[in-house]
């Protein structure tokens, strides 16, 4: 019984670390981005929006002609933002 739980266990965890890594590769992260107007946003920087406050960048996706960042607000929580339409800056740390 323990082998067979084991193996099962095993399998499992192979498929979840297979579909995380694909899901990375379909949308497209990256570790930074060049923003126009913004200029470069690294993953882990903080970034003040007019609305939901300060913020650390957890994601950055290049779709076809804008960059998503998923950034997490002190107050807000998550917010997914089109970085090239929202009104945030790059704080120097």
């Amino acid at each position: 019984m323990t082998k067979v739980f084991a193996g099962v266990l095993g399998i499992f965890l192979i498929v979840v670390f297979l579909y995380f890594g694909f899901m990375k590769f379909i949308l497209n992260e990256q570790g930074s981005a060049d923003i126009n107007g913004l200029g470069t946003v690294y993953i882990g920087s903080t970034i003040s929006h007019s609305k939901f406050g300060v913020g650390k960048v957890e994601e950055i996706h290049k779709n076809e002609e804008s960059h998503t960042l998923i950034v997490e607000f002190k107050e807000e929580g998550m917010k997914v933002l089109i970085a090239e339409l929202s009104p945030i800056e790059i704080q120097k740390n």
